[in-house]
């Protein structure tokens, strides 16, 4: 951070606000478009390139669900993947 510069509380909730709606937007398009990302009940490469995207910002608002994300990664089942993303999505009202 520059030197001088300061930042309040405002700012880390928009921040926060805004991590939440992408995070929103991005399930949303992962559980409304399952055919493009799962094959054969398995997450295919666009559909884990997607994960990552949504696992990255569920691990900077939500840490205590790394241990979930790793079980969900391994596994990359549509019934494992749709369960965490469905929880996530009600906590953060995205539906």
């Amino acid at each position: 951070m520059p030197r001088g510069l300061v930042t309040t509380g405002l700012e880390n909730n928009r921040s926060r606000a805004s991590l939440l709606k992408t995070l929103c937007r991005l399930i949303s398009f992962l559980l409304e478009r399952e055919f493009d990302f799962f094959s054969d009940d398995y997450l295919n490469s666009e559909g884990r390139k997607l994960l990552e995207k949504i696992i990255e910002i569920m691990l900077e608002t939500n840490p205590e669900y790394g241990r979930r994300i790793t079980t969900v990664r391994r596994k990359g089942s549509r019934e494992e993947v749709v369960a965490l993303l469905a929880e996530i999505g009600e906590k953060y009202q995205c539906w």
